[in-house]
């Protein structure tokens, strides 16, 4: 346990690194901030002023240290707009953000689980083939799209659920389906091929000769041979997700990182931007680290390895 808490502290701080140096020098290629933040009549010596007061005219190698050095220092930076420590805003926000997350994760594993199981169990059928091509058609369907037609149907047509923003459980439907479809999709297609492979090992035809009842065998041997691949999956879709709600964020206002990090893109607002992505990126390797944890208890031979 000690060896697997140190190999992951090791990837935890390569990730950020790796993260952050890629962030931070895409990020001054997309332009100066103080061209935005001043009137396009601004003189140049206000220009150079604002760049020293935000720490911006210093060579690029220096600032590239000053950001490493206050990732670990717990100093990311103020928002260049806001002038606020972008570790509070990225806090304030990250709550919105997990919440949609788990929200799409949990209808994730309510509706694949049993639609991968149903697609194993009958297959071939016409089940079988309706929810692969239902698979086919959610996998297809990117997110804004997904989103745009959501609020269309259930907000303007229906006026059901409210098209954007916060507040009340309603406002988290349709960020949640939009953010979940493709990952219900996928992982049921992963489950149904997981079954499919267990289904045809030995030990299940064994236990059928022993006149084992099929619930037992599905949940005694089948279920739990085949869970490894789909947690998986699952690991690798919170990442996905996290990704994802950048997109749906900004669709449907939700005051996310994603939303946050979309405007501060488009404001050039450099340590917002670094904080999110960081934020972000720890959250997906805690999550890795968790699942792998649980490998050991799907699998003892994985225990004792």
């Amino acid at each position: 346990m000690k060896s697997f808490l140190q190999r992951r502290l090791v990837d935890l701080l390569i990730t950020i690194v790796g993260v952050s140096t890629l962030v931070f020098f895409l990020l001054r290629l997309s332009g100066d901030p103080v061209v935005l933040m001043l009137p396009p009549d601004a003189s140049e010596q206000a220009r150079q002023a604002l760049r020293q007061s935000l720490g911006l005219d210093a060579p690029l190698p220096v600032q590239y240290a000053r950001f490493v050095t206050g990732i670990f220092t717990g100093d990311l930076g103020n928002s260049l707009q806001y002038r606020q420590p972008a570790a509070s805003l990225v806090a304030v926000a990250m709550p919105y953000t997990v919440a949609l997350t788990v929200a799409a994760m949990l209808m994730s594993v309510v509706f694949a689980i049993p639609a991968g199981l149903a697609a194993a169990l009958y297959r071939n059928t016409w089940i079988d083939k309706l929810l692969m091509v239902g698979t086919l058609l959610a996998q297809s369907m990117p997110y804004f799209w997904l989103g745009i037609m959501l609020i269309l149907f259930f907000s303007v047509q229906l006026q059901l659920l409210p098209t954007s923003g916060t507040g009340t459980p309603a406002h988290l439907i349709m960020p949640a389906i939009t953010l979940a479809i493709y990952s219900v999709a996928r992982s049921t297609r992963l489950i149904r091929s997981s079954m499919l492979d267990a289904l045809g090992q030995d030990y299940v035809r064994t236990a059928r000769a022993k006149g084992l009842q099929e619930a037992v065998i599905l949940s005694r041997h089948v279920l739990r041979n085949a869970a490894i691949p789909v947690v998986t999956l699952l690991a690798l879709d919170f990442g996905v997700l996290l990704g994802g709600a950048v997109v749906t964020e900004t669709i449907f206002a939700w005051p996310g990182v994603g939303r946050m990090i979309v405007n501060a893109i488009g404001l050039r607002d450099y340590p917002v931007v670094q904080a999110g992505v960081i934020y972000l990126a720890v959250i997906f390797v805690l999550i890795n680290s968790l699942i792998d944890l649980s490998y050991s208890m799907l699998d003892p031979r994985i225990r004792n390895a």
